[in-house]
Formats: C-alpha cells, structure tokens, sequence
C-alpha cells in the first residue's frame, strides 16, 4: 500500500498565502486600534472641555466674578475679570482645573461663536510687559485690554457671574479626516455633546 506524501505537508506557496492573510489581518486590527484610541482621545478632550466651561461657569456664578475662554488651534486657556485694574487676567498653567490645556496632537479644532466660523490662530501668544508710569497703568490701556484693542485682547467666549455664556461650538477632528465630536454651549450655559457616526 502506498501512502500519498502530499498529505503529510504543506507546500511553501499554501504557507506564504496564510502568512500574507494574517499579515493583513494584524495590519488592519492595528490601524483599528490606532483610530479607536485616537477617537476615544478626542472623545475624552471634547468631554473635558465641556466639564471646564461648566466649572468655570459655577465657579463664576459663585465667585461673583467672570470669566472667559480662549481657543488656539493647538491649546487654550481661561482668564478671569480683574474687576479693579479692569482687564482680563490669564488664569495660565497654574490654575488647578482651569489652567491652560493642549488639545491632542493631529487634532483640527473648529470654533463657532453665534453660528459665525473664528478663525484661530496657533497657540497662545506670548504676552508683551504693560507700559506703566510710576506703576500705574492708563486708563486708555486698561480701555483698550477691556474692549480687546490691545495685546492681550479679551477672550472669544465670556462667562459671566450672571450664569450667561457666549453661544458657541467647538469640534474636534482628526487632521486626516473623520468623524469628530462637538459641544454646543448655549446662552444659558445648557450643554450639548454631538459624536459623529455614532
């Protein structure tokens, strides 16, 4: 009796077909994994920046003091209403859970201010020394950081003690295209979160 040797084995052809089909298979279970932490980062920043307006906005109602935001292309930033030198104050990077943040990197940020598209600029600027005689500074330069003429202009988005907001929206995507995520903050401060494609 004769025992047929094909069927001992795989040939080297049957074998490089399999490793290619595993081969893509990895591949595509990597780049699925790499756009689900990539939206899910996206997703967590949108959530964050949400939870900051609302805090800022009790924290303004209970401090009786307002405050503002300011939105970059890659971070932004709160600053409150220095009610005695009458000009807006950046909260920065030491400010507890309302310092300045960075967005994710490749991340596209849209802002919408009363339904009108702000275009952004990079990041924040770096601020310039106020002129001041015999430390006191002008009422006209106080004027002007009040209207937002000067260098330090005032933020994009006010949140006021009165619990009144700037209406705005902000989106989050990847710079390689896709579906984002957004919040619509309303006048009344009432917040909206929108996940594409889900």
């Amino acid at each position: 009796m004769q025992v047929n040797r094909r069927a001992a084995g795989f040939t080297l052809l049957e074998l490089l077909v399999v490793i290619f089909i595993v081969g893509i298979i990895a591949a595509m279970a990597t780049l699925s994994v790499g756009t689900a932490t990539r939206d899910q980062g996206l997703q967590r920043e949108i959530e964050r920046v949400a939870d900051l307006v609302r805090l800022a906005s009790e924290e303004a109602v209970m401090q009786n003091r307002e405050f503002g935001l300011t939105i970059y292309r890659r971070e932004y930033e709160f600053s409150r209403f220095d009610a005695t030198e009458r000009e807006w104050i950046p909260l920065g990077n030491d400010s507890g859970p309302l310092a300045s943040r960075s967005f994710p990197p490749d991340t596209e940020v849209e802002l919408e201010i009363d339904g009108r598209r702000v275009a952004l600029d990079a990041e924040i600027p770096e601020r310039k020394p106020r002129p001041e005689q015999d430390g006191v500074r002008s009422a006209a330069d106080r004027l002007a950081n009040l209207t937002g003429t000067d260098d330090n202009s005032r933020p994009q988005i006010l949140i006021l003690s009165s619990g009144d907001v700037t209406p705005f929206a902000v989106r989050l995507a990847p710079e390689s295209g896709g579906d984002g995520s957004t919040i619509r903050v309303s006048e009344t401060g009432a917040i909206e979160k929108i996940r594409e494609g889900a």
